[in-house]
């Protein structure tokens, strides 16, 4: 975009600033340049600006927000950034700005008289997670950013930058919710933390819900699109109707293949995108948009058995392995690090079962054939957990653990909780 001529101003362009009644520009990316602060780049509607200038921040409803001045304008000329005195209608600048930090759908303007620009407001997130310090006993050995502090100031670079991600720190700051628009958008945040050095414990994923005016809870309901070959349509159909959902249309695809319509509580749709998935061979296409806020509904019925916990701290060995292949199936093979309270398995029924999985063994190597583990991905671990469960994510490791590893004081939270303490 070529540099207007500072000084310079179009008759059309004041034309339209005394219709419009000055600046005016919709805030369409947000980022931090160093130096500069929180810079926001736009096509301006109306109007024009200049540096030192004053400036608000208006909502889509029109009340004005903040207030500051402009720091610097400037546009980028191939791969260089170039800064300019002045800018006026129709011109795509960034603008950097001192007193506040804009966000995304929010109108710049010089003054409180000058219109909001309309735009479609951004969907809000409806899965949240919390992320804490990782506290198992392997903690610090892979990571390089283990601390809180760490890890809130890179969740809050990544909400300046992400429209879809809102982090809130806890009261205790003793964790950081995370909120997005589904466990993959989560997934992939965490991933690329993980693979930047950091390490964390994410709790089970969330939906987040508000409470009406006349005092219901809402929880948020999707639009989901599901794109499956013939084959697999009555198995999808099936398996989403009994999590809740509503067919409201079909659509017949070129080469066998079916579009359907649903209508589901995110609730139950938590954990569909990875059955979708195996269920399918990887055929499926799924686009979810949020829909409403609806009244809670019951949530779907547990679909996970109990699970393999070791509870004795080594390294996992074929003979312990291949024994517990009979009490269900493996998530980690052998020669991995283990400790009390850390999960390895899903035993056959809903019973959770701690043993030994690292005992030395002279003599021998191993007893039978191990199977291959099905290790979790990240998204599939945060799915799978419950609410006594935990992921470990390090640069190294993505492993799952009981949040409370006492095998002991697990027991006694359990007999409270049922007790209603």
């Amino acid at each position: 975009v070529p540099p207007p001529k500072p000084g310079v101003v179009d008759p059309a362009v004041l034309a339209v600033d005394e219709k419009c009644g000055g600046f005016s520009m919709l805030v369409s990316q947000v980022d931090r340049l160093p130096g500069l602060g929180p810079t926001v780049t736009g096509k301006i509607f109306s109007g024009h600006i200049g540096k030192g200038d004053k400036i608000l921040a208006k909502s889509l409803d029109g009340e004005v927000l903040e207030s500051g001045k402009v720091k610097e304008i400037s546009v980028v000329q191939g791969v260089t950034r170039e800064p300019i005195k002045r800018a006026v209608a129709g011109d795509i600048v960034s603008v950097s700005i001192t007193g506040f930090q804009p966000k995304w759908t929010q109108t710049l303007v010089s003054h409180s008289k000058v219109p909001s620009i309309p735009c479609n407001a951004i969907d809000p997130p409806v899965i949240s997670v919390r992320a804490s310090v990782n506290d198992s006993p392997l903690a610090g050995k892979d990571g390089k950013y283990i601390t809180m502090l760490s890890i809130g100031e890179r969740l809050d670079k990544e909400a300046l930058t992400n429209p879809a991600i809102e982090i809130i720190p806890s009261p205790t700051r003793d964790y950081f919710e995370i909120r997005g628009r589904g466990e993959m958008q989560i997934g992939i945040l965490v991933e690329e933390m993980r693979r930047e050095g950091f390490e964390m414990s994410l709790s089970p994923p969330a939906v987040v819900k508000k409470q009406g005016e006349d005092g219901v809870w809402l929880e948020p309901y999707e639009e989901v699109v599901v794109e499956v070959g013939n084959d697999h349509s009555s198995l999808v159909i099936d398996r989403m109707s009994t999590r809740g959902a509503h067919i409201t249309d079909v659509v017949t695809m070129p080469g066998d293949r079916q579009s359907v319509k649903f209508e589901i509580s995110t609730t139950a749709f938590i954990g569909m995108r990875t059955w979708l998935r195996e269920a399918t061979g990887g055929t499926a296409a799924v686009v979810a948009e949020f829909k409403e806020m609806r009244p809670v509904s019951p949530p779907p019925p547990r679909e996970r058995n109990g699970v393999l916990i070791s509870n004795t701290s080594g390294t996992s060995t074929a003979v312990d392995l291949t024994k517990a292949t009979r009490l269900g199936r493996l998530f980690i093979g052998e020669g991995v690090e283990v400790y009390p309270g850390m999960i390895f398995g899903e035993c056959n029924d809903n019973a959770d079962i701690d043993t030994n999985i690292s005992r030395k063994h002279d003599g021998y190597r191993s007893a039978g054939t191990l199977s291959t583990p099905a290790e979790m991905k990240l998204e599939q671990a945060l799915t799978y957990i419950l609410e006594d469960e935990k992921v470990e994510v390090t640069p190294k490791r993505i492993v799952i653990r009981k949040a409370i590893l006492d095998a002991n004081e697990r027991k006694n939270a359990a007999k409270n909780t049922a007790k209603g303490l």
